[in-house]
């Protein structure tokens, strides 16, 4: 009876293949550049074949974001097709990023003609959806007034007090958790270092704090032989930088051919952290040549060791001063560049992203560009290579055994500041600015 049942019933549906894997990658272009599109890759097991094409495909194809840090929403496909090397795997591209934890869905009529319903798997990604979200979208800020305030800080006597000034270091130090051997030359370089060359105690504080982290090689460019000059610094004061009175610091030189570091006296009353990155900034500037691509570096210097700076101590942001808003607005700029890494930081522009500073009228498109714009009255370079920015450049490529290149490459550049920014770092100083993803 058996027999004569399935001999006389009905034949069995067709069996559809079912992926049994999913996997989402970002696409490059050639030259490595970082795009708004993934590749999803779907492995059944099995060779498959396909039963519809083109938008009709598309459409039976549907990929949808898991929506933890928004609403979910349908992934656009642009195409898709069977893989010309394993017949089991299907390719498609997508016209947007894809998270970790999207699911594709696959209607069972792309697979087989005549077929009902859908087979399903979820999506393993290169990125999570947060990644995405800072991939894709620029940040904004929250609480404006942080970008927007500039007041000199006041300067009191505890300002010129040695002990003071030392004890805050202390402090600053603790609260990077630096200790050991880079602890304690920072304290050696706050307590040796020539008071004739370096008179106020917050700029000697500022230099020593360098200690410990990539920028440590400034102390012994400024204050010893060790540097293009042959000659440690004259002088690092506080005083009108000559000729520019305007500008915050600058470096000059002496008959004998040493630096002179003047930095403006109305900043004497900011925290010395704030004037550590102008130390390291200023410190580059060896040679007595400067072209625009040199300023652009050192400002990408100083600007990722503030946002260094706001991961420990985020109440920088808060000072309402002249070099916390500079800061804060440097720094804005630059996440919310990054043509290598997007979801990090960079120097050159995102993917598809609008201007850096969103919901004003500057309309600048990167960090280099608002940089650029500041020193308009340069050359456009190049600039020659400078040792010490090389040595910042030898430091943060050795975090992950990254090639060592010229610094004032600004493509170069803003793929080494991408992907030596350490995640937690970054979402640090975005909070301390309040800063959300634009919608």
């Amino acid at each position: 009876m058996a027999a004569l049942v399935a001999c006389g019933g009905e034949s069995a549906p067709p069996t559809v293949p079912r992926p049994i894997a999913a996997e989402a990658e970002r696409q490059r272009a050639d030259d490595g550049a970082a795009t708004l599109q993934s590749t999803v890759r779907l492995e059944f097991g099995e060779e498959i074949a396909l039963a519809l094409e083109g938008d009709e495909l598309h459409e039976a194809i549907r990929i949808q974001t898991p929506g933890s840090h928004e609403a979910p929403r349908r992934v656009e496909v642009l195409s898709a097709g069977i893989d010309g090397d394993d017949p089991a795997v299907l390719v498609v591209e997508t016209g947007e990023l894809v998270p970790e934890g999207s699911e594709v869905r696959i209607h069972r009529s792309a697979l087989t003609e005549g077929g009902e319903g859908t087979v399903a798997t979820q999506v393993a990604s290169d990125l999570t959806e947060l990644q995405v979200a800072l991939a894709s979208r620029p940040l904004a800020p929250t609480r404006p007034e942080l970008f927007a305030i500039s007041e000199v800080a006041p300067v009191t006597a505890e300002d010129h007090d040695e002990e003071a000034i030392r004890s805050q270091l202390v402090e600053h130090l603790e609260s990077r958790g630096t200790t050991g051997a880079p602890f304690e030359r920072a304290l050696e370089y706050f307590d040796t270092m020539p008071a004739d060359i370096v008179q106020a105690p917050k700029l000697r504080a500022a230099l020593a704090g360098l200690a410990g982290t990539f920028a440590e090689p400034a102390i012994a460019d400024l204050l010893t032989e060790d540097n293009c000059t042959g000659l440690p610094a004259a002088r690092i004061a506080f005083q009108e930088p000559p000729d520019f009175p305007n500008l915050l610091a600058r470096v000059t030189y002496t008959e004998t051919g040493a630096r002179v570091i003047s930095v403006h006296p109305r900043l004497e009353g900011e925290p010395f952290q704030l004037l550590m990155p102008i130390l390291l900034h200023e410190a580059i500037h060896c040679d007595q040549i400067s072209e625009v691509d040199e300023e652009i570096a050192a400002t990408a210097f100083d600007t990722y060791f503030y946002i260094f700076l706001l991961a420990v101590e985020p109440w920088l942001a808060y000072e309402g001063t002249t070099l916390s808003h500079n800061f804060n607005v440097d720094a804005l700029a630059m996440l919310n560049s990054g043509r290598m890494v997007p979801e990090s930081v960079g120097v050159l522009p995102s993917p598809g992203r609008q201007p850096v500073f969103v919901g004003t009228e500057m309309e600048y498109r990167s960090f280099a560009e608002y940089i650029q714009a500041a020193y308009a009255q340069l050359g456009p370079g190049p600039s020659p290579p400078e040792p010490l920015a090389q040595d910042y450049v030898e430091n943060l490529a050795s975090l992950l055994d990254l090639p060592v290149r010229d610094a004032f490459n600004l493509e170069y550049l803003d793929g080494l500041l991408g992907w030596t920014m350490e995640p937690e770092v970054m979402m640090a100083a975005i909070a301390a600015l309040g800063l959300e993803p634009a919608p």
